[in-house]
C-alpha cells in the first residue's frame, strides 16, 4: 500500500514537474512515472531510465548521469585560510645588571664593603672591589666616604681565588703608600692604581 502511494506521489510530482519545466505534457506517454530529484532540477524516467530536465534545471545543478555531456569538474578549492599574523617577538629580557655600585660611608674599608652580605660576602675578596675601581683608588688600605664604587656582581671563580689568595698573602701594609702585592696583583690584569 505504501510503494502504491508512493508511486502515485511520484507520479503526480513528475507531471507537475514536466509541467513547469522544459517537456510537455504530449511528450510523456500517460501513466509513465518519473522520480524528481530532491532539488527539483531533474527527473528520470522509472521505466526507461531517460532523464528530463525540470523547469528549475540549470547547467551549475546538471548532473553527469542525465547529461553525459556535460563536463564533471572538482569543486572549487576553498580558498587557503589567511595566515595567523605572525606573533609579535617577545621583548627581550633586560640584561642582567653586571655591577653594582656602592657608596662609601665613613669607618668603611675594603675588607669591610666585601664582607657585607649584600656585597660578596666574604672579606677575603676585596681585592675584586681594588680592581673594579682602580682607576679611583690609589691605595687600598685608604678609601674616602662619598666615593661610588663598582661591584662586579658574578666574578668568575678563577678572578675570586685570585683575589682571595692575594688577600691571604698580601703580607704587610701601611695607609699611604702602595704595597708592592697590591701592585703584582694589579699588574696580571694590565691595571695600575690612580696615581
Amino acid at each position: 500500500m505504501n510503494t502504491k502511494k508512493n508511486m502515485i506521489l511520484l507520479a503526480g510530482l513528475a507531471s507537475a514537474a514536466l509541467m513547469a519545466g522544459c517537456a510537455s505534457v504530449s511528450e510523456v506517454p500517460v501513466g509513465t512515472a518519473y522520480v524528481v530529484d530532491g532539488s527539483g532540477a531533474y527527473a528520470r524516467s522509472a521505466a526507461s531510465g531517460e532523464c528530463v530536465r525540470t523547469g528549475y534545471w540549470t547547467r551549475d545543478a546538471a548532473n553527469e548521469v542525465c547529461d553525459p555531456d556535460l563536463f564533471v569538474r572538482a569543486p572549487a578549492p576553498a580558498p587557503a585560510p589567511a595566515p595567523a599574523p605572525a606573533p609579535a617577538p617577545a621583548p627581550a629580557p633586560a640584561a642582567e645588571p653586571t655591577h653594582m655600585t656602592y657608596e662609601v660611608v665613613r669607618g668603611d674599608s675594603l675588607w669591610k664593603i666585601s664582607g657585607r652580605s649584600s656585597v660578596y660576602g666574604n672579606p677575603y675578596q676585596w681585592p675584586l672591589i681594588y680592581r673594579a675601581n682602580a682607576d679611583q683608588i690609589r691605595d687600598a688600605d685608604l678609601i674616602f666616604p662619598g666615593q661610588r664604587l663598582k661591584i662586579e656582581l658574578r666574578p668568575s671563580a678563577a678572578d675570586v681565588d685570585a683575589a682571595v689568595h692575594h688577600a691571604r698573602t698580601r703580607g704587610a701594609w701601611a695607609v699611604g703608600p702602595v704595597e708592592r702585592s697590591d701592585l703584582r696583583y694589579l699588574d696580571q690584569y694590565g691595571l695600575t692604581p690612580k696615581r
